[in-house]
């Protein structure tokens, strides 16, 4: 079984009207999910149902930590990203030119931050995605 480690040479990007936020010093983990909703297509005298491939959508997590600050995931990129529309993008292993990346246009539904007493601020962010996940290279 093949595995690899994401880490430092992860770049992980989110462009939108005020500019781009640079999330990779502070995240902890970044996730994609993609869905296919089922179409229940069972009729007449079936004793099991039956389901045809239906819309797909995709969703992105973030969690990260606050540093304090206005920039990375300070006040200000905080503020920013509350109901943002943009593009998400994300090149686990870099920008090099043949490295995998992921992107597509989404919408901030989520933007949760916890800060625990004696320990690190942390920050969840959640995109819903809108219209196809892209999946390519540098």
């Amino acid at each position: 079984m093949s595995e690899f480690l994401g880490g430092s040479a992860g770049v992980f990007e989110f462009i939108h009207a005020g500019g781009t936020m640079l999330l990779n010093d502070q995240h902890q983990r970044i996730s994609f999910q993609t869905f296919t909703e089922p179409i229940d297509t069972t009729s007449g005298t079936i004793s099991w149902r039956q389901y045809a491939a239906g819309l797909s959508r995709w969703l992105c997590t973030y969690s990260g930590y606050n540093n304090g600050t206005a920039s990375p995931l300070g006040t200000a990129d905080l503020k920013a990203l509350k109901a943002a529309f943009g593009t998400v993008r994300y090149s686990p292993f870099g920008t090099i030119t043949g490295s995998n990346r992921l992107y597509g246009a989404a919408l901030v539904t989520n933007v949760e931050q916890t800060y625990p007493y004696d320990d690190l601020a942390a920050v969840r962010i959640d995109w819903q995605g809108s219209g196809i996940l892209f999946e390519d290279v540098w």
